[in-house]
């Protein structure tokens, strides 16, 4: 296990709503324990994982069609079928979790 430091200097007046957003509700949710907010705080770097990769993925997509050299209409089609497809992907994955990271 990584022995450094993760969430030492950390500055709540500086995260401004974000932080009483959670003090909010982790009150109302009664997440109290250290277990139960590192159960949440599990998720969320799961999630956060999971937007990460699509992100990647997006950008991927976005790199390849910038330079895609087109000679056959249909494969322009096609490529712009699938980047249409993983945008509509990334937007309900962002909607999803609107709020929730």
């Amino acid at each position: 296990m990584n022995s450094a430091n993760i969430y030492s200097g950390r500055d709540p007046e500086a995260q401004g709503d974000h932080y009483l957003r959670h003090i909010d509700r982790m009150t109302v949710e009664e997440l109290h324990s250290k277990s139960a907010i590192a159960a949440e705080l599990a998720h969320r770097d799961i999630e956060i994982g999971k937007l990460k990769a699509l992100n990647t993925e997006l950008a991927a997509v976005a790199a390849a069609f910038v330079s895609y050299d087109v000679k056959d209409h249909d494969d322009h089609v096609e490529m712009m079928l699938d980047y249409a497809a993983m945008l509509k992907a990334a937007r309900a994955a962002l909607a999803k979790h609107k709020g929730a990271i």
